[in-house]
């Protein structure tokens, strides 16, 4: 019997995922996944602007499902509100019929306005989740050093910060909810074991790379 082939699915906002370093990140990834031969990798790209039904096609050789954003301009954040949750949950339906023949799907996730969308996923399908954690997003609203921010952490200080303490709770929940946690760098690493109690065995360094 041959070696099994690991399926990897991308979850990418198209509203949001190429405008930002996940963007790149994903760029600099397809292809390594094109030439691989023990794995495969199928995209799924939520909010797709572009896209007027639910298709799958081809993009550079990988397997890609398009669903088009609502008529409403919703799209996948990581608000807790009553109208992402059911919005995760209806794009967990709406993916379940392309991956159910998937063994063992792995479901690559790199922003935490994944997180409804993770959630959902850990609860009804048979699946595992990788976090690739890029960057603090409490930084974009309170760029101080670690160590001071993990000081108000403890002192539940969060007078002002408000938003800032609920992105470094939601990077946190997402963490835990993952099976595995990929950070770039060893600070952030130390971050996710010291502060926020994330299992050390579950968190692996992976440096950004620059093709030479």
């Amino acid at each position: 019997m041959g070696k099994k082939k690991i399926s990897f699915v991308l979850l990418y906002c198209g509203v949001r995922t190429g405008h930002f370093g996940a963007g790149s990140h994903i760029g600099n990834l397809l292809p390594a996944f094109i030439k691989g031969d023990d794995f495969s990798l199928y995209i799924i790209k939520t909010d797709d602007k572009s896209a007027r039904t639910v298709y799958e096609d081809k993009e550079e050789g990988l397997s890609v499902l398009h669903i088009p954003q609502p008529e409403n301009k919703l799209y996948l954040t990581v608000s807790q509100d009553l109208v992402q949750k059911t919005y995760a949950k209806r794009l967990v339906e709406i993916i379940y019929p392309f991956i159910k023949d998937k063994e063992d799907p792995i479901f690559l996730i790199n922003s935490i306005d994944y997180l409804n969308i993770g959630v959902e996923l850990k609860e009804n399908l048979d699946c595992r989740l990788v976090y690739v954690h890029h960057a603090w997003t409490w930084k974009s609203i309170y760029n101080v050093p670690d160590e001071k921010f993990a000081d108000l952490l403890k002192k539940g200080d969060h007078t002002g910060i408000e938003m800032a303490m609920d992105f470094v709770f939601f990077q946190q929940r997402i963490a835990m909810l993952a099976d595995l946690v990929i950070t770039v760098s060893h600070q952030a690493r130390s971050f996710f074991m010291d502060i926020l109690k994330i299992p050390p065995e579950k968190i692996y360094t992976i440096y950004n790379g620059i093709a030479p």
